[in-house]
Order: C-alpha cells, then structure tokens, then sequence
C-alpha cells in the first residue's frame, strides 16, 4: 500500500537521490547531491512550500516538491534560507567549473535581477502570514508550482505519481491558490501523464539549456476533491 504524507528531516538525503538519478534537466542536479539536499529542504521549511514524500511498506518511493504561492515561497526563501543555499551553491559550483560556466551564462543574471526586485521591495523583510483563499501577495492571483516529481522504478504504473499530484492540488486549493501550473519536456512520458490528469497545455518553448519544455495549467476551483 503506497501511502502519501509529508516528508521529513530524513527523508531528504532519498529525495535528492531521486532527483539527481530521474530529473537529470536543469542545472541543480548538476551541483551535486549535497546542494539538491539542501534545496529540497526548503520547500518542507517554507510555510508557502510543500514536500511530499510517497511511501510503499515504509519505504519512499518518490517525492514532489512545490508552492502553493510561488512568489510568497520564493521571497521567504531569499530572507530565510538565501545565505545558506548561495554558500552550498558556490562550493558546489567551484568544485565543478563546468557547470560554474553554465550557471553563469544561464542563470546568474536572472538570480541577481530577482534578488535586486526583492531587495527593492521596502517590506522585502516581512512576509504576510499564509491564510486558505487569502489571495496572492499585493493582490496578485496565487499561484502554485508543482516543481519537481520523481518515482522510483519499482513504483512506476502503480499509480504513486497521480496521488503525489493529487495531494499536492489538494493543499494548493486549500491554502489559497487560484492556478497551479508546472512546466517538463515536450517529448518525454510527463506529456501523456499530465494531459490524463486533466492539466491544460499551454505553451511549448525553449529552455535556457536548450531543452524544449512544455507548461501546463491546472485552474484549481475545477479540481474535485474527494
């Protein structure tokens, strides 16, 4: 019996595993498991994040990782854990010059006009307390993210990744979000899986790494619960 619940302390070093071997995209796997480990945790830490951990005889079997507000999540995380995440992120990055390049042809410019956004900010340093149908931050609609999804093996087409998702559409709705959306590759497995889901297609583009991806809405007030 697979069991959905939140994940803990100790759950992360398997997580980060599961996200260095199944979600290769992106640049974070590339900076090694101690710095996945450290990002995982954030989501459990943020009152604006959800870690997800899904278990079968106790075992984890797969993880998600999201925001039920994106924007809220991400300033809570500049304030809170910023420090600790960029001195995890440039030890990883000086022991793999590679990838150093990579990050700061692709991302570092983005990263520091969001930090300089942030900081601009003069209540950059309190954050609203999180409140179900509160809306977003300054009245923008709230938005949540399914960030990262992975299964191990063993569990695939046992139906581990639909209760991940449905758990995580369920606490989005119920803290607030309006719209869930996630984003994967446009040619892989995720594309069937999604669209049986019911999440909406609504835009295909190109990656920073190349990669063509595809991004998917969900509008949550036509999500059932049960």
């Amino acid at each position: 019996m697979v069991t959905i619940e939140a994940a803990t302390a100790t759950d992360f070093r398997r997580t980060s595993e599961l996200h260095h071997r199944y979600l290769s995209a992106g640049i974070f796997p590339r900076m090694g498991l101690r710095f996945l480990r450290c990002y995982h945790e954030t989501f459990a830490a943020s009152p604006y994040g959800v870690a997800l951990a899904a278990r079968h005889d106790g075992e984890l079997v797969g993880f998600l990782l999201g925001t039920v507000d994106n924007a809220a999540h991400y300033r809570w995380v500049v304030n809170e854990r910023g420090m600790a995440l960029a001195r995890r992120g440039a030890t990883a990055l000086l022991c793999r010059p590679h990838v150093a390049w990579s990050f700061v042809t692709t991302r570092l410019g983005r990263y520091l006009r969001g930090l300089r956004r942030h900081l601009s900010r003069p209540d950059h340093t309190h954050e609203p307390t999180p409140a179900a149908g509160g809306g977003g931050v300054g009245g923008s609609p709230q938005l949540a993210i399914l960030t990262h999804i992975a299964t191990a093996d063993a569990a695939r087409r046992r139906g581990v990744g639909r209760q991940l998702v449905e758990a995580f559409l369920t606490q989005a709705r119920a803290r607030g979000a309006e719209e869930a959306r996630l984003i994967t590759t446009s040619d892989g497995p995720a594309v069937a899986f999604y669209a049986g889901l019911g999440w909406e297609s609504v835009a295909d583009r190109r990656a920073r790494d190349g990669s063509e991806v595809r991004e998917y809405r969900m509008v949550l007030s036509e999500v059932e619960t049960t």
